[in-house]
């Protein structure tokens, strides 16, 4: 299931990342001072310039030009061996990282046409040593010619030596854990896939983005659905930096729409259809409760139903005060969890409240609100937070800006009702947990308005007593 932390940032394709630093890893992000980053770019025709001053490359162009392709592996070898040599002949510290492996794989394919970038530089994903989750790690032909090169270079003292605490590209690719066999051949076929190779570090233009999206749908949720362990949500954005640009939500829905294509309206069509029901059953719950936060909570929310303020008969105004009833309207037995000290925490329905949506009056306390958050949740021992929504208005049903927050992302949407079918789907397509604190409303909002079910389903009293009362079991 996917959930958490990660620290890898990679750029566009045309971003280098070899730098002067002999420590500098194969994940290190790209420096802002180096061997391509002269004009923060690779140079135009870079490969072919390499492979034409040197004799053995002019040779194997011809070759290719006479035949159509490479007919060889050890023809590929040695274009790898002929770049990454006068690469390091001009510079023997430059060190080389994903983003310089993905740049130059990509220009071999406009010198040799019939040739596939993604063998001469990819990505694996490994388990690690504990088998508790996956690592990414570079493999191709370029790594290989690196690593050989780098080997030779410190045996004869051209190059300094890497400390054991930093691992050289040869450790990095060479993991002494084999890929998990994985059920779905989709995930087999991650690393031969040029399109993934591209959605490394493509984020424009939009349209090929979303063009190569859906053409990897399969393959992306072969990674996220056929594991046993997690693939980090924040691995997964920096492994695709296209999620973290501002409409990168949209490659989201398009995955979710994949995984279900029935269920693409379903939100904003069945949410409307049981809003009178859920209203009924807060009203009730109002009058009824002897949880004092339960009748403030309900209080508060249904007294925006003033008709003399609004048209209380809008299936607008009735979808966003239902949503808004739903961290109140159920039992929900006192749930804790314990802190970095051991004292244990029993969340509020405030606090559950805002792990669902949190509302604020102006938007200058956004980046506040997220900080406060991440603070208080840092209490608990968690790097992060699961996704939430942020609302900016003088009050729900005046809402100037839904915002969705997955860790330093943010995404705008136009309404709360919005945001919130944007959320879950976000939830469903990376297969990550919902929030604890939250929890019981984003399973009502699966079972009773998307009528969905998964194989981590944990449907707890509360929400069956809910779909219950509201003929939805």
């Amino acid at each position: 299931m996917v959930a958490g932390p990660s620290s890898a940032t990679f750029t566009s394709p045309t971003t280098s990342n070899i730098s002067q630093s002999p420590t500098a890893s194969v994940s290190d992000s790209p420096s802002t001072s180096g061997f391509f980053t002269k004009n923060n770019k690779l140079p135009r025709d870079y490969v072919k310039k390499i492979l034409l001053a040197s004799v053995e490359g002019k040779e194997v162009l011809q070759r290719n030009e006479t035949r159509g392709r490479l007919t060889n592996v050890s023809e590929k070898k040695l274009i790898s061996r002929i770049i990454i040599s006068h690469i390091l002949a001009e510079n023997p510290e430059a060190s080389l990282g994903h983003v310089d492996f993905a740049a130059l794989a990509l220009q071999i394919p406009s010198v040799l046409p019939h040739e596939s970038s993604s063998a001469y530089f990819s990505t694996q994903l490994r388990e690690n040593s504990s088998k508790t989750r996956f690592l990414k790690v570079n493999v191709g032909h370029l790594v290989d010619s690196y690593t050989q090169k780098v080997r030779v270079l410190v045996r004869d003292n051209l190059r300094r030596k890497r400390s054991r605490s930093t691992p050289t590209p040869s450790e990095r690719s060479r993991s002494p854990v084999e890929p998990r066999p994985l059920n779905l051949q989709e995930f087999e076929e991650l690393n031969t896939n040029e399109a993934l190779v591209w959605l490394n570090s493509g984020t424009d233009p939009w349209t090929t983005v979303v063009a190569k999206w859906k053409e990897t749908s399969a393959n992306r949720m072969g990674i996220i659905t056929s594991t046993d362990s997690p693939l980090l949500l924040h691995d997964y954005f920096n492994q695709f930096p296209a999620l973290k640009q501002v409409n990168g939500y949209e490659l989201l829905c398009i995955d979710f729409n994949f995984l279900h294509p029935e269920k693409e309206h379903f939100f904003a069509t069945n949410i409307v259809l049981l809003s009178d029901g859920l209203l009924e059953e807060a009203k009730k719950r109002k009058d009824t409760s002897k949880v004092t936060e339960v009748q403030k909570g309900l209080s508060e929310v249904l007294a925006l139903l003033d008709p003399s303020k609004v048209n209380i008969t809008s299936s607008r105004v009735k979808s966003v005060i239902a949503i808004c009833t739903l961290p109140y309207v159920m039992n929900i037995a006192p749930s804790s969890r314990k802190t970095k000290k051991s004292k244990v925490h029993t969340f509020t329905r405030e606090e559950r409240r805002d792990s669902f949506i949190t509302h604020i009056s102006s938007e200058e306390d956004i980046g506040t609100t997220i900080l406060s958050r991440q603070e208080k949740y840092s209490q608990f021992g968690a790097h992060t937070l699961q996704p939430y929504i942020i609302t900016v208005g003088s009050d729900l049903l005046n809402v100037t800006k839904a915002v969705i927050v997955i860790n330093n992302t943010k995404y705008e949407l136009r309404s709360l009702v919005e945001a919130v079918d944007v959320l879950f789907k976000i939830f469903i397509a990376t297969n990550t947990c919902y929030p604890e604190e939250s929890y019981d409303v984003w399973m009502f909002i699966q079972k009773g308005v998307y009528k969905m079910s998964t194989a981590y389903d944990r449907v707890t009293k509360p929400v069956s007593v809910l779909l219950d009362l509201l003929n939805l079991s």
